[in-house]
């Protein structure tokens, strides 16, 4: 089973299942993908996220992988 680290920014750590902690450790069934891991933090799919994995962006259907590190965010509107 992959063990991961994964941070919420903003107004996603309300999705934290630590409450008042940000940043928390997941434990994954093997094969278990980025969209699985935000639909079991209930984070709406219709929301515009950014996932990064080890500095990366990373597409929802990546597998994640025993000490991955994940930041998960809303890309930054600019004007």
């Amino acid at each position: 089973m992959p063990v991961v680290q994964v941070q919420l920014f903003a107004d996603l750590q309300k999705y934290s299942p630590v409450p008042g902690k940000s940043t928390f450790s997941y434990t994954g069934e093997e094969g278990v993908t980025i969209a699985q891991l935000l639909a079991q933090l209930n984070i709406p799919v219709v929301q515009e996220i950014l996932v990064v994995v080890n500095g990366a962006a990373a597409s929802a259907d990546r597998v994640l992988l025993d000490g991955d590190r994940l930041a998960i965010f809303r890309p930054l509107d600019g004007g």
